[in-house]
């Protein structure tokens, strides 16, 4: 075999070919003989498909699925901004919504707050009923939503607000929150669980699901958490919002829709698609996945004055052509 790599040893150095390379430095020599080693592709080389032992199916699905979502805010059906933050699972999430053209447009941000002292920064301190729990997720959902209002008042003046203010659709910010436990080295005391929360600019929803211990692999439980978490972040970009939303859903569940009830929630039939689309995959026994908690935000201004959030702009109502400040002509 040939020498791979010579080294220079000095002005007596010789090498022939085929033979070992004489190293002569003063007094002492030395000899080598340097054989072709087989060529190894880097670890991260590899495809990911690859490293997980071959592409999933469902992969293919979710990650159409995001491409229909893009699409939709790409044709104007829709301006969402989104904010994610996720502890426990669904890293699979993020690498499907950055698979497609056009994350750019919709995901502002993702967050992965893993350690405990992370999550109290970003909670402003310890929750209450622990790292795992639907009040976290609705409070990591809530803060997902803050930031996603504050990137984007960041990035605009307030002229673009104001201008932005009477377009049809208007620009909607959703934050998605996600806590979950799921198995590990060793095993758990507890249930293997997660809590997907999706908080708009008028509503909230929170579904719990539940995975049999011992019945998949980590790698699996994290692929189903982070399927219940793409399709809740689905359904709440797919919701009617706004007036005309209201004035949609009235007609259907009447004035019902503002006591909370999963079933009067607004969008809540598609929150409420999250369970089913996950249905065929929660074969094994204990498996679940439900809608626990759905209910109208507050008003920015009792959000401002439970202390909620810090701080509410106010933008002065433009007159409408023709007709009264703000409302229909007439």
């Amino acid at each position: 075999a040939s020498i791979l790599m010579l080294m220079r040893a000095g002005p007596r150095a010789a090498v022939r070919r085929g033979e070992p390379l004489a190293l002569r430095t003063g007094a002492r020599s030395s000899a080598c003989l340097a054989r072709r080693a087989p060529l190894r592709r880097p670890f991260l080389s590899h495809p990911l498909s690859a490293v997980r032992g071959g592409a999933r199916d469902g992969d293919e699905a979710e990650k159409a699925l995001v491409r229909e979502l893009y699409a939709r805010e790409h044709n104007g059906a829709g301006r969402a901004q989104v904010v994610v933050h996720a502890t426990g699972a669904g890293g699979q999430l993020v690498a499907w919504l950055l698979s497609q053209p056009g994350a750019s447009s919709v995901l502002l941000d993702f967050r992965v707050p893993y350690s405990r002292q992370a999550i109290d920064e970003l909670l402003d301190g310890p929750p209450a009923d622990g790292y795992c729990a639907l009040d976290t997720s609705r409070r990591l959902a809530r803060a997902a939503h803050r930031r996603a209002v504050a990137l984007r008042f960041r990035s605009e003046t307030l002229d673009a607000f104001d201008a932005a203010s009477g377009e049809s659709p208007a620009t909607r910010h959703v934050g998605l929150g996600c806590t979950a436990v799921i198995a590990s080295g060793e095993p758990k005391r507890g249930s293997h669980r997660a809590f997907v929360s999706v908080c708009s600019d008028d509503a909230e929803a929170t579904h719990a699901l539940v995975l049999a211990k011992g019945a998949r692999s980590r790698e699996e439980e994290d692929r189903l958490v982070s399927m219940a978490a793409l399709h809740a972040l689905e359904r709440a970009l797919s919701a009617p919002t706004g007036e005309a939303g209201a004035k949609k859903e009235e007609k259907k569940a009447g004035a019902a829709m503002l006591t909370g009830d999963g079933d009067n929630y607004p969008g809540g039939e598609a929150a409420l698609g999250v369970a089913e689309a996950l249905a065929p995959e929660l074969s094994a026994d204990g498996d679940s996945c439900e809608l626990v908690h759905v209910a109208k935000r507050p008003a920015p201004l009792d959000r401002l004055l439970s202390g909620e959030v810090e701080l509410v702009l106010c933008m002065p109502v433009r007159d409408s052509p023709g007709g009264s400040p703000g409302g229909s002509p007439g």
